[in-house]
């Protein structure tokens, strides 16, 4: 939280999961350019509900940065865009209504931090084309990490149409399972980013020389 930009939008989003699976937090900074750039992310295994509240209000009110007198450093203190919350099954449909009882639900107004968000074979479709948009125009950065990649792997296209995550993975960190839950975490950050076309990007190619000759 310290490594926050202060005045950088900053967007968040957190897949719940409980016990199989990994609870994801993934946090968003949007550049003067509007390009998107990974501030941190978090994953819980096995963590209690009340917990998974306390650390999500944690990183929306934020810790003090060495200085006690101080402003706290958090997502709101930064500059919060929003907090989209997967409210598929009741974990997190309990996370995101006391968290919006604190920091305001969108759907009650529109300056309220806590979004929640239904996950549907149509909203996977729409968010999963623009991270890929994103990707591919290099107007956003991940980390480099074996887990995340694994985790943008595992989308397939089923048998009926609709893009859906697929089997099941091992996490290299813990070897217990993973299924898409970073992935999931990104695009519900990336979901609250507007869409803004960005200018073409142009990278200088530089003609190899062979050792020994120099080419004219």
């Amino acid at each position: 939280l310290k490594g926050l930009t202060r005045g950088k939008v900053h967007y968040a989003g957190i897949d719940f999961a409980r016990k199989r699976h990994l609870s994801a937090v993934w946090v968003l900074e949007r550049a003067d350019d509007y390009t998107l750039s990974t501030s941190f992310w978090l994953e819980l295994r096995n963590v209690p509900d009340e917990e998974q509240e306390i650390i999500a209000e944690y990183l929306l009110r934020g810790c003090h940065a060495g200085d006690a007198d101080g402003p706290p450093m958090g997502l709101v203190s930064a500059k919060c865009g929003g907090m989209a919350v997967d409210t598929t099954e009741g974990g997190g449909r309990n996370l995101a209504e006391r968290l919006g009882g604190k920091f305001g639900r969108r759907e009650d107004n529109e300056a309220g931090l806590i979004v929640s968000v239904t996950l549907r074979a149509e909203w996977y479709e729409r968010e999963h084309h623009r991270l890929r948009q994103l990707l591919e125009e290099r107007d956003i950065t991940i980390p480099l990490d074996a887990g995340i990649a694994a985790d943008l792997q595992s989308w397939r296209v089923s048998e009926k149409g609709p893009l859906q995550l697929g089997p099941e993975t091992k996490s290299e960190r813990d070897g217990l399972p993973r299924h898409g839950d970073t992935s999931v975490a990104l695009l519900l950050a990336a979901s609250l980013a507007p869409d803004v076309s960005q200018g073409a990007k142009y990278r200088q190619l530089r003609r190899s020389e062979p050792r020994g000759r120099r080419v004219p």
